[in-house]
């Protein structure tokens, strides 16, 4: 179905609250005081002439039939007035009738009678063009004398048959996949799967030429193409009728192709659509998905300046579901005509006829109006957001870095709780009107103050200072900022920013910041194991990275390291014994060879993250002088067996461990077992079988 914006917004409109309703009313300069029932008429009124740039409007075609069906009628304007030529008509007949519509009359369209050789049928389609004031018709490929054209004098409507030198597109797969773009005294054809020549036709010599593209992409079903200054753009889908769109553009002085980068769900492909440019809008109308026999009325709309799709918000009367229509863009409207109409599910499908539509559609596009400007909340909010930097009516300084940033007190304690008891309560910050902060940067600080006077439009892309900004938010407790710098933490860490990130986690207990880095962890495990950050991170702080790794482990649902019993576990200098085996989770023991054994965890094995085995035997003592230790300093004895069991996980992270058959032996002194998660793929099982003793 076409996208009604009215209905849209009355459906979103219901399920708003009344505070809601009023605050959009208020941003837009309207009353904002009554029931819920007349306010929300009143800003679905409002939000359909503002969102709704378009217009659908329809009429019938006084006296004529301007089908389409198959390669169809072209549709082209001179000297304004709007013409249509060629296609089908119900019986499937070939007809070469030419309609005008004069668009300084009402009259809408009308026959046009013309004089002199009238063209034979062309049973395969054609395209068309415009040069001077001659129109000049092009056989399409499969017809039986692609070399025979025809031009129509639209002052005079006489007929002439003209003869062109060269070959033309001649390929039987360009008959569906074909445009034609005017380039001033060219007309350049474009299609085919692999859109790898570019056809150009002189109309002064009457030549064809061909040209080869280069930097050619994916084959593909072909749609439309439109000229837009030195590019061609053209539009198909690579996964053939059942995909969605893909924009394309041909560089004319290079003929390279590229990708557009499109913003926006693209539309699903649709064969038989018509295309049309109104100003800065690529409007994609009509059509029929793949294998199906019902048309659509769908309309989507790609926005050449900010390169986005979207479906088309439109008010007016519903638009005629139809295929093989033809459309053409105007200044500030598009015109559609002919084509097939929908076949009703109870009736058969015509075999030797079909139903055409005769009735002629107009989408007009309405500029927005003037804004008005806010009242009520909305305007208070605005005069917030003037207040910032401003020291009109300013009670607080904060000073950083020896700069005094003016702000307000009313402001800053409703975002702020820390703020909020230094002004409450008898402290030096209430006193002296100064906040002195020692430990942020001026940037920082003037991010965190735009925030709260709502002048905050984009987070920083630099990691280290949504770091800095997250440590001020969490510092002042402005809930609503931390969760922008979460949000924004998931677009920008990577498995180098894991170290960081981990750290700030633990330093500010912030279980938010450490699901973040366990579920992008989870994601590039390997990378982030060898990235230096993490392997300093392992030396300075290995109980920190232990504990990690092993939530990291449960999270890919790989089952953890642990020793059978006291007896079965390693000190680390087992590492060095000729042989090792690992268990999988069916119980037997592989023994590895010495060079490929892996060092022997310690006793302090994978379980749950962070505890430790509670039945194992407690570790040795540590000698009297570590009583002397600092508090944050971590014993030797326990950091070598934590860099141990980390230098495990970098040289056999858990994505790497084999499967293996069931454990055997497993009062053997020495032996490792580990449970890896099962492999099924044969690279895996060989693999094992060649490891495996």
């Amino acid at each position: 179905m076409a996208c009604n914006g009215g209905s849209i917004i009355a459906s979103v409109l219901e399920h708003l609250k009344l505070e809601d309703v009023q605050l959009l009313l208020e941003n837009r300069g309207i009353p904002s005081i009554g029931e819920k029932e007349e306010l929300t008429d009143r800003l679905q009124a409002v939000l359909s002439e503002e969102i709704c740039e378009f217009e659908w409007e329809q009429g019938d075609v006084p006296g004529c039939h301007a089908e389409i069906t198959g390669a169809g009628s072209s549709m082209f304007t001179h000297h304004n007035s709007v013409y249509v030529f060629g296609g089908m008509d119900d019986e499937r007949a070939e007809q070469m009738s030419l309609c005008r519509w004069d668009l300084s009359k009402e009259e809408g369209f009308e026959h046009v009678h013309y004089r002199g050789v009238i063209p034979a049928k062309l049973s395969a389609g054609h395209y068309a063009a415009v040069y001077g004031n001659e129109l000049w018709v092009f056989p399409m490929p499969r017809n039986h004398n692609m070399r025979r054209v025809y031009c129509l004098d639209l002052l005079r409507y006489r007929w002439v048959e003209r003869m062109v030198i060269g070959d033309p597109p001649g390929d039987t797969h360009w008959r569906r996949n074909l445009d034609a773009v005017m380039d001033g005294k060219q007309l350049l054809a474009i299609g085919g799967q692999a859109m790898d020549k570019l056809y150009s036709f002189n109309f002064e010599s009457r030549t064809w030429s061909m040209r080869h593209c280069k930097r050619l992409l994916p084959s593909w079903t072909f749609g439309h193409a439109v000229r837009r200054k030195r590019s061609i753009f053209a539009y198909g889908s690579v996964q053939g009728d059942f995909g969605t769109l893909e924009v394309r553009q041909l560089d004319l002085a290079t003929l390279e192709w590229s990708r557009v980068d499109t913003k926006g769900a693209p539309p699903p492909f649709k064969t038989h659509s018509s295309a049309a440019v109104m100003a800065d809008k690529w409007i994609i109308h009509g059509g029929r998905r793949a294998g199906k026999f019902n048309v659509t009325n769908h309309t989507s709309v790609f926005d050449f300046a900010t390169l986005r799709w979207s479906p088309l918000m439109a008010e007016g009367c519903m638009p005629v579901a139809r295929e093989w229509q033809a459309a053409i863009g105007l200044q500030d409207c598009m015109v559609v005509v002919g084509g097939r109409v929908d076949i009703p599910e109870f009736e058969p499908i015509p075999i030797s006829s079909d139903t055409m539509c005769s009735a002629v559609e107009i989408l007009w596009h309405r500029p927005p109006s003037d804004a008005q400007p806010p009242t009520g909340r909305a305007a208070l909010m605005r005069s917030v957001q003037e207040l910032y930097g401003s020291t009109h009516l300013a009670d607080v300084s904060l000073v950083v870095c020896g700069r005094h940033m003016p702000a307000h007190r009313h402001v800053l304690a409703p975002h702020s709780p820390v703020f909020e008891r230094m002004w409450q309560h008898p402290m030096s910050e209430a006193k002296t009107a100064q906040v002195c902060i020692s430990d942020l940067d001026c940037d920082t600080v003037e991010l965190l103050l735009r925030y709260c006077y709502g002048c905050l439009q984009e987070l920083p892309s630099d990691h280290s200072q949504v770091i800095e900004l997250f440590k001020a938010a969490d510092k002042y407790d402005v809930l609503g900022l931390v969760q922008e710098c979460v949000a924004r933490f998931r677009q920008l860490t990577g498995a180098d920013e894991i170290a960081p990130l981990l750290q700030v986690a633990a330093e500010r207990h912030s279980e938010e910041l450490r699901a973040v880095c366990v579920d992008i962890t989870a994601n590039c495990l390997p990378d982030v194991l060898v990235t230096n950050s993490f392997r300093e991170l392992t030396a300075g702080q290995p109980e920190l990275a232990l504990n990690f790794v092993r939530e990291t482990s449960i999270r890919l649902g790989c089952p953890t390291l642990s020793c059978p019993s006291d007896e079965g576990c390693a000190s680390p200098d087992s590492a060095s014994r000729p042989s090792t085996s690992c268990s999988g989770s069916t119980g037997k023991d592989v023994q590895l060879p010495a060079a490929q054994a892996p060092p022997t965890p310690p006793r302090a094995c994978l379980q749950q993250p962070p505890q430790l085995h509670h039945h194992h035997q407690q570790l040795p003592q540590q000698p009297e002088q570590v009583e002397d230790q600092p508090d944050n300093v971590i014993p030797e004895e326990p950091r070598q067996r934590q860099r141990a069991e980390l230098d495990f996980y970098h040289q056999h992270p858990p994505h790497q461990q084999q499967d293996h058959e069931d454990q055997q032996e497993q009062g053997e002194r020495g032996v490792l077992h580990v449970d890896v998660p099962h492999r099924h793929d044969d690279a895996a099982a060989s693999s094992s079988g060649e490891d495996s003793d």
